[in-house]
């Protein structure tokens, strides 16, 4: 079983709203309604977040914004 050990890199500005939207609990096409972006946007930008976080699964993004303080 994989545990939670996030990298600990920079997000882009992009990629910091939808991760901050994620954590918030929205699904995919509420956040491409809300950013006015496709829906495929927002998954591959989801992908490319739990990528560079070596992370697996949406509820892990939630965690390491809440405990890095990311949200506004």
């Amino acid at each position: 079983m994989m545990g939670y050990a996030p990298n600990r890199v920079v997000l882009s500005g992009r990629q910091l709203v939808v991760a901050q939207l994620v954590a918030l609990g929205l699904a995919d096409k509420e956040i491409a309604n809300f950013l006015n972006v496709s829906q495929g946007t927002v998954k591959s930008c989801v992908s490319m977040i739990l990528q560079r976080l070596a992370l697996r699964r949406r509820t892990q993004i939630c965690r390491y914004i809440h405990e890095m303080g990311l949200f506004p």
